[in-house]
């Protein structure tokens, strides 16, 4: 079971091509995603205390037995066959929580959660295009596993 939790809800695009990718893998890897609503924020706000409210939204589904990967710019990434490696092995554990964070990132509580943390890129993304992204790269990664897809 994969669980991606994400910050932020996805607009109408974003949403069908995660549903698309969510059906596909339907048959091979139960995908179950959980939106947590934005903390409304403007330019007086304590971007701190923001990220801290999230995050305690956020720790309400974390698991203690899950093998939890946050999205972070600021770390390592994997090219698509590398990703494969880490997916495959990641998948032997017993739940994969996925975090994604909304614009202002996540709090420093939540990565001290984290038993793995991942960069999609070096260029920076939307979290709902990162949601996107993360979906089709699971998707990519497991249709390889089954010998139905190419690099």
């Amino acid at each position: 079971m994969f669980t991606i939790i994400s910050i932020g809800r996805l607009d109408a695009p974003w949403r069908a091509v995660a549903e698309q990718y969510i059906t596909r893998l339907g048959p091979y890897l139960p995908v179950r995603v959980i939106e947590i609503a934005e903390i409304p924020f403007g330019k007086n706000q304590d971007v701190a205390r923001v990220k801290k409210q999230e995050a305690s939204l956020l720790v309400k589904y974390l698991k203690p037995s899950a093998h939890v990967i946050v999205l972070h710019p600021d770390v390592k990434t994997f090219n698509t066959e590398k990703f494969a490696g880490a997916l495959e092995s990641w998948r032997r554990k017993q739940e994969i929580i996925f975090i994604i964070g909304g614009p202002l990132g996540l709090d420093e509580s939540i990565l001290e959660h984290a038993d793995e943390k991942l960069s999609l890129s070096q260029l920076t993304f939307t979290h709902q295009m990162t949601r996107a992204i993360l979906l089709e790269q699971i998707y990519r990664c497991v249709m390889r596993e089954k010998g139905k897809y190419d690099y």
